[in-house]
């Protein structure tokens, strides 16, 4: 089976080499073992977004159709039927193909394909939810906005006949009552290799406090700062690591992170590692650190949860998105308020204090991370695509 897929995430090629984002090259690396062939429809990187393809793809079967330089979203989404129209052929001659979604692109794929062309869309977040966190001016807000909504209306309208695959439970009942055929499939990118079994943490002379993801003030950077900040001046002995990558050149994120730090005292306390290569490099970060801190105003159900539990680190997450649809509050993980300083340092707090709650924790978050790794969620959705298309394929004898 030829299968399509198409992302807005770019590539660049060297050496021969297709590079992508490790957490998308991982995802289509396994998908690429259920397929003859796998067609991806990417953009082709810029400078910028070059320097985060930093995972060469390694199946053979894997064909690149370069789409070109990535346009800005307004751009894709007005004008993506004029965008699609190089790339019909190569799209007639795939059986089915993924789309990953929100994208300004999905719904062209949508209007132009649909009616010839076998369509999954795998839905990772909600765009429409994320604009309230967007420090943006009022009209560029507004535009967005508008793009939003019209971009979820008609991927409901497109779950009326394609095949959904939705990678959290909140998204899951927002899409329910407009779906024929929706699944939930959890985004992941763990392999064996990324597991390390530890019964405890926090047992040195400084407790290390662990970020890991985009830059980005919705993430509850500014509180997690101001919480490493209070822990501090109770006397606790806490060190905050940042990991992870922003998204504009000037790096205002950890430009304003810095300078805050430095005004609270603190700067020896906050150590920003910037972006880790996927594998070895990133889990020894987690293996380093005793608490992971995800304070996020808004998510689906972020990959980096899965990581750290598999590395054996306690888990204090926001009840964003669909992360209490998966972790029990005090069984999982602990939950926290969003934009609540108080609560990450109360739960901070409650974790060095309660050695036996902590390890029960660790090996609960350990066992679900066993449940979702990438070789599971992989085979879950390819079974979920084949059953879809077999069904699709199928005409009843007349």
């Amino acid at each position: 089976m030829n299968l399509g897929f198409y992302y807005h995430i770019p590539a660049v090629e060297k050496n021969g080499q297709i590079y992508l984002p490790a957490y998308l090259g991982l995802f289509l690396d396994s998908l690429a073992g259920y397929v003859s062939q796998l067609t991806l429809f990417l953009h082709a990187a810029n400078p910028v977004d070059a320097a985060h393809c930093d995972y060469p793809l390694r199946s053979a079967n894997i064909v690149w159709i370069n789409m070109g330089a990535k346009t800005p979203a307004w751009h894709r989404f007005l004008f993506g039927r004029l965008l699609l129209r190089p790339y019909t052929g190569a799209i007639d001659k795939c059986d089915v193909v993924l789309v990953r979604a929100p994208s300004p692109l999905s719904p062209s794929f949508y209007t132009v394909f649909r009616k010839k062309t076998t369509l999954v869309f795998l839905l990772v977040g909600d765009y429409v939810a994320s604009i309230k966190h967007l420090q943006l001016s009022p009209l560029r807000k507004w535009a967005i906005r508008v793009m939003s909504v019209r971009l979820d209306r008609t991927l409901k309208k497109a779950a009326q006949e394609c095949c959904i695959l939705a990678n959290s439970q909140l998204v899951y009942e927002q899409f329910k009552p407009y779906a024929r055929s929706l699944h939930v499939v959890r985004t992941t990118t763990l392999r064996s290799e990324d597991f390390s079994r530890r019964e405890d943490t926090c047992q040195g002379n400084v407790v290390n406090l662990l970020f890991v993801g985009r830059y980005d003030f919705s993430k509850g950077m500014r509180e997690l700062l101001d919480a490493t900040h209070q822990l501090i001046q109770q006397g606790r002995a806490v060190h905050l690591h940042l990991a992870g990558w922003e998204d504009l050149p000037d790096q205002p994120v950890s430009t304003w992170l810095s300078a805050q730090a430095t005004a609270l005292g603190i700067a020896h306390a906050v150590t920003n590692h910037g972006k880790k290569q996927s594998g070895s490099p990133l889990n020894e970060l987690y293996r380093s650190a005793d608490i992971f801190v995800l304070p996020s105003y808004n998510e689906g159900f972020p990959r980096t949860i899965w990581e750290a539990m598999a590395n054996s680190l306690p888990v204090i997450a926001s009840t964003v998105g669909s992360i209490p649809f998966y972790l029990r509050d005090h069984t999982d993980a602990l939950l926290i308020p969003p934009q609540n300083t108080t609560a990450i340092v109360e739960k901070v707090t409650f974790l060095l204090d309660n050695a036996v709650l902590r390890q029960q924790i660790i090996a609960n978050g350990y066992a679900l991370a066993e449940e979702n790794t990438l070789a599971i969620q992989t085979a879950k959705l390819w079974n979920i695509i084949a059953e879809h298309v077999a069904k699709k394929s199928y005409q009843p004898a007349r």
